[in-house]
């Protein structure tokens, strides 16, 4: 899905990507990330439960990799 939510989320871990200087981001950093820049911002209006549901809709436009306890993601 191209549309708002998938869009809001490929701006946040683009930034966090640069910031870190890897394309690699903490899931766990992506929420925060993506509510500074809309504290508006809703999962539920964009028609996800969770935002673990959000970051694993089939057209996501993140992948996900474990790393032990956490999740990493990265743009596709």
């Amino acid at each position: 899905s191209h549309g708002p939510a998938a869009e809001m989320l490929r701006r946040a871990v683009r930034l966090l990507a640069e910031a870190n200087g890897d394309t690699w981001v903490h899931e766990a950093s992506v929420w925060p990330m993506i509510k500074r820049l809309d504290p508006t911002f809703s999962i539920k209006e964009h028609g996800f439960g969770s935002f673990s549901e959000m970051l694993k809709t089939p057209d996501a436009v993140v992948e996900i990799k474990k790393d032990g306890k956490d999740h990493l993601i990265r743009l596709r």
